[in-house]
């Protein structure tokens, strides 16, 4: 799980860090030009689809928005 970098909206860099919360959930620490910006966690909804959410103050299409693109890149990556 290296660090990547994912660009939105043309122009924005965002940098994700991916890391293992309290060892065990997965997180992904979000930084735009160096400044964190919150975190997003993957979870299996009720649907068995994949979902993400945040305990930040991070709008909600953004959330999701953002977490598609990990999840592409992830797949990609892979």
């Amino acid at each position: 799980m290296e660090p990547f970098e994912l660009t939105f909206a043309e122009n924005i860099k965002i940098n994700i860090v991916p890391a293992h919360l309290f060892g065990k959930d997965l997180v992904y620490y979000l930084f735009i030009s160096g400044k964190a910006h919150g975190s997003l966690i993957p979870y299996i909804d009720d649907n068995a689809q994949l979902g993400w959410r945040t305990e930040d103050n991070i709008d909600p299409i953004l959330v999701e928005t953002i977490g598609r693109m990990i999840d592409e890149y992830e797949q990609f990556d892979s």
